[in-house]
């Protein structure tokens, strides 16, 4: 009788450790720049060049564990220089 009070207290704690622990956070969604600006679209190269240039810049204001301000720098910088960010689903 024993074993089987222990069994189920032990079934019990595993439960409320399983429903205490936060539900991860969604996934971002994944998005990929696509030219906005006037004239012809740029090269890869130039879109890899300005997103490095953005980067380093958003990495001089903000630390990347600062996730949702990091984005904010680097999306505005991407889109000063032409780009938009489309979502994709």
């Amino acid at each position: 009788m024993r074993i089987l009070v222990a069994i189920v207290g032990l079934a019990m704690t595993a439960c409320m450790v399983i429903q205490s622990e936060p539900s991860p956070a969604p996934l971002p969604k994944l998005a990929v720049y696509v030219w906005m600006g006037t004239g012809p679209p740029p090269s890869v190269e130039h879109l890899a060049q300005d997103k490095l240039t953005c980067e380093q810049e958003a990495d001089q204001r903000e630390p990347r564990s600062m996730s949702d301000r990091w984005h904010a720098h680097m999306k505005r910088c991407m889109e000063r220089k032409g780009w938009g960010e489309k979502v994709i689903d």
